[in-house]
């Protein structure tokens, strides 16, 4: 069964928030097969990678400090006194999308802090989205293709996720995602990485979009844990 009508099924048959998470957990598969990839990313002209975006909105907020701070109209921004963030495309595709946002502390103090990553495919009231914990990452489905979201800082992944409209996003100002694993209509994935900065730390965060034309998730996570496995192994390099 193909994952457009498994997710028809689903939304069908929930009724309050208790039953979406059993539901959540019913739907997730149990492909665990990995492939280890040792190739080295390398930065992608900006000019390259607009094939993709023109899908999909891909957005980023930076939150310390209790704000929400956008990180859109930039590859280098500062937070005086506190960051400094550059964001960078190390790969773009017809069908792949990864970015690096590397965090610099500027402060003798430590900081938390949380990057907020906003996912949204064109507006429809057949869109779907559907939040696979197992796998740390979320599923964003139109009428045409199927989508994954997810990333990594520190090794870590994804903390906190949830599905919102797209206006809900700059209202997290509190930092914390309403947890919410399926939506359909003018919905998107909202997800976060979290660390904690020592004093004048830098760290690498990744986040990626990955897209198929099929509506079969199998291939999707295949090539999502790919992504991890060689993120990681480039990490200790």
């Amino acid at each position: 069964m193909a994952i457009i009508d498994k997710l028809r099924l689903l939304s069908i048959i929930i009724i309050d928030g208790t039953m979406k998470l059993i539901i959540v957990r019913w739907f997730e598969t149990k492909y665990k097969r990995v492939k280890q990839v040792n190739e080295q990313v390398k930065p992608v002209p900006l000019e390259e990678t607009d094939a993709l975006l023109k899908e999909v909105e891909f957005v980023h907020y930076v939150f310390f400090g209790q704000s929400m701070h956008s990180l859109a109209g930039s590859t280098d921004l500062y937070f005086e006194p506190h960051l400094h963030v550059s964001v960078n495309v190390l790969e773009h595709e017809q069908k792949k999308l990864l970015k690096k946002i590397t965090i610099k502390s500027l402060s003798e103090q430590t900081i938390p802090i949380k990057l907020i990553t906003g996912t949204f495919v064109s507006e429809s009231k057949n869109n779907y989205v559907f939040i696979s914990p197992t796998h740390d990452a979320i599923f964003l489905l139109n009428e045409k293709n199927l989508y994954l979201t997810s990333g990594m800082v520190k090794g870590e992944p994804l903390s906190q996720y949830g599905v919102l409209p797209p206006e809900n996003l700059k209202q997290l100002h509190d930092g914390m995602i309403p947890l919410c694993p399926l939506g359909k209509g003018n919905v998107g994935a909202v997800f976060s990485l979290e660390t904690v900065l020592a004093p004048y730390e830098t760290v690498d965060a990744y986040t990626w979009i990955l897209k198929t034309n099929t509506q079969i998730e199998e291939k999707l996570l295949q090539k999502n844990q790919d992504m991890k496995y060689r993120l990681a192994f480039s990490e200790k390099k």
